[in-house]
């Protein structure tokens, strides 16, 4: 697939080579090949206007995976790490090292093309950094870069267009209206679209879900009905002039995210137990603990296997914790608490059961390491584990944290644009899934001091 910059420019460079070429004069264009030591992590996304390959990961890349894989490209990188080692590192990550070549096709630089990447044919792509277009074959990049990879659907007239909202990361309330400002370019010049639908990638798939949008002068309306982390993209079409003419194109780019949180309840509280959750887990024995209930003489915990119909009960005297014993290890359990309390004529009952809290018996090592103006985390990693879970916040208590997900090949996170000098509080944990439902292994906590 041959970059799109490269296939403007073919003609004026023929001319200008043959032009050299009958001065007498020979020209050799090398570029110093990337080491080891060269390191970067860099946020990924890829796709078209209908489907998505890479949702938002971050990718830690060195500067001499491309041409281990590649050596027709060697001399040609430019130094330090290239776009093609991000996407070698990539692969390996996904594929595994032997399939590299099977998923990924990259040819040197007097093409400059990538003519296969995520098992995907192409003649034609888009490599953008930070928003710009850039050729991938002599721009290197950088730590914390923002990389996206279109694939063309138009080879022909290049009607296709980079599009993405303004911001990389959005808050909202449910049920409140969301404004999301589009910004949209044709190979640098900028472009208002004539529509836009705000449209959510699952990350595991990368398939794309459409939402009801209201779209004008460049601002698309969205309303999130329920509370979540989202990531979204524009999707669209403008008509517009091209270097081929006037042509109507179809956006796609980079990724956003979206947190949404739960609207305000403003019901009276429900009798029944709050905040129901793991705090420690060890070897066969989960303990687990939630909200004090205002008149309750005593508590019932039950739980069961996931999947089972049978509840194990058991009263907690008093006490606002449990400890759950003879379990499996890395086992997933359902667990709920009702409450004992006296009601206004005076008689025993109990409560409504709490909503039912899925629970993996399993906690994962990890470690929280300081960088400038960020950090660095790392977990051990777990087979059984879909997904990790990470949050981190200058609160000890983890208010207004922000939350990211790990998928489950990767272990490594690097967050980063925060303030210098402060402490900041991280957590992690599995997630594990079974029969289509998410189970959550216990919080390990950590404390770091941004240099």
């Amino acid at each position: 697939m041959r970059s799109k910059s490269i296939a403007r420019v073919r003609s004026t460079l023929v001319i200008i080579l043959a032009a050299i070429f009958f001065m007498g004069c020979a020209v050799v264009m090398t570029y110093a090949a990337g080491t080891s030591s060269d390191k970067v992590t860099v946020t990924l996304s890829a796709g078209d206007s209908d489907q998505y390959y890479v949702v938002s990961e971050n990718v830690e890349a060195t500067g001499d995976l491309a041409e281990t894989y590649f050596p027709a490209i060697a001399g040609y990188e430019p130094e330090g790490v290239s776009w093609f080692d991000v996407l070698v590192a990539y692969h390996i990550s996904k594929y595994g090292k032997a399939n590299v070549t099977a998923k990924l096709g990259l040819e040197d630089y007097s093409y400059a093309a990538i003519t296969k990447a995520f098992g995907v044919d192409s003649s034609a792509v888009m490599t953008i950094t930070n928003g710009a277009y850039t050729n991938a074959a002599n721009e290197a990049v950088k730590d914390g870069d923002k990389l996206y990879l279109g694939f063309y659907k138009d080879t022909s007239g290049w009607s296709d267009f980079y599009g993405a909202f303004v911001k990389d990361e959005y808050t909202a309330k449910a049920g409140e209206a969301l404004d999301l400002a589009v910004t949209a370019n044709s190979y640098g010049s900028e472009v208002v679209p004539s529509a836009v639908t705000v449209c959510t990638l699952d990350q595991e798939t990368g398939a794309k879900t459409e939402l009801a949008t209201t779209y004008k002068d460049g601002i698309a309306t969205v309303t999130f009905e329920t509370a979540g982390i989202y990531y979204v993209v524009p999707s669209g079409e403008s008509t517009y002039s091209s270097w081929s003419g006037e042509v109507t194109g179809v956006i796609s780019g980079d990724v956003s995210m979206v947190t949404v949180t739960a609207e305000e309840d403003i019901s009276p509280a429900p009798l029944m137990v709050t905040g129901l959750e793991s705090v420690r887990v060890k070897g066969k024995t989960m303990k687990i603990k939630f909200d004090k209930l205002d008149g309750a003489k005593d508590y019932m915990v039950e739980y069961k296997a996931a999947g089972k119909k049978k509840w194990t009960s058991a009263m907690t005297k008093g006490k606002t914790t449990y400890t759950i014993k003879k379990l499996k290890s890395s086992s997933m359990i359902e667990v709920r608490v009702s409450a004992v309390v006296v009601d206004a004529n005076g008689a025993v009952v109990k409560t409504d059961y709490s909503k039912v809290a899925r629970m993996y018996v399993k906690a994962v090592k990890g470690s929280a390491k300081a960088i400038k103006k960020g950090f660095t985390v790392k977990l051990t990693k777990d087979k059984k584990a879909a997904s990790y879970d990470l949050q981190y916040s200058l609160k000890k208590d983890f208010s207004n944290a922000k939350k990211k997900t790990l998928k489950k090949s990767k272990t490594k996170l690097t967050v980063k644009k925060l303030k210098s000098g402060k402490t900041y509080y991280v957590r992690w944990r599995p997630v594990a899934k079974k029969g289509g439902k998410k189970y959550y292994g216990v919080w390990k906590t950590a404390k770091v001091k941004v240099k």
